[in-house]
């Protein structure tokens, strides 16, 4: 459990602000949850998926088992034509890439072609406990992390940094 001298603060500060600072009718509601939440986590943990209650706020990355089951359905489909009826299966780049080395390689070349920060010289934190953390070329990284790269270099096309 954290010291919560500061959210305290922060919530009776809050509190105090003007009708046109407070939040919504919608965020009011969950309020007292969240509060509640948040007094009770292990800071340490807040990326590891312990807490499933802040994925919607991004708090949670790691490897999702679900689209993990698809991709697997999705090559076995690939090997079965190949195999068996030679033909050609459509992959749908990026996201079929399965390999945590095809998808950074991905995203060094989408980040040359957009003129974006090369994804060599970032990386991701450790902090937060992220399940799905992996190295390459000794730099630490998450499927997550190099999903939003790759929206970085999306928006960096239209809006340069």
């Amino acid at each position: 459990m954290m010291d919560t001298k500061v959210l305290d603060i922060l919530i009776n500060s809050s509190e105090n602000s003007p009708q046109n600072f407070k939040e919504t009718v919608y965020w009011e509601k969950y309020k007292k949850t969240l509060i509640d939440h948040v007094k009770n986590l292990d800071i340490n943990e807040l990326r590891s998926g312990k807490y499933s209650q802040f994925s919607s706020f991004g708090f949670n990355e790691f490897f999702p088992k679900r689209k993990f089951v698809y991709r697997l359905k999705a090559t076995i489909k690939l090997f079965w034509r190949y195999l068996f009826l030679n033909k050609a299966y459509p992959v749908n780049v990026p996201y079929s890439i399965t390999s945590k080395d095809m998808a950074y390689r991905y995203c060094v070349l989408n980040g040359k072609l957009t003129n974006s920060k090369d994804i060599s010289l970032i990386e991701t934190s450790k902090f937060g406990n992220p399940q799905d953390v992996f190295e390459i070329k000794g730099k630490t990284y998450t499927m997550s992390f190099l999903n939003y790269y790759i929206r970085y270099c999306f928006v960096q096309k239209y809006i340069p940094y």
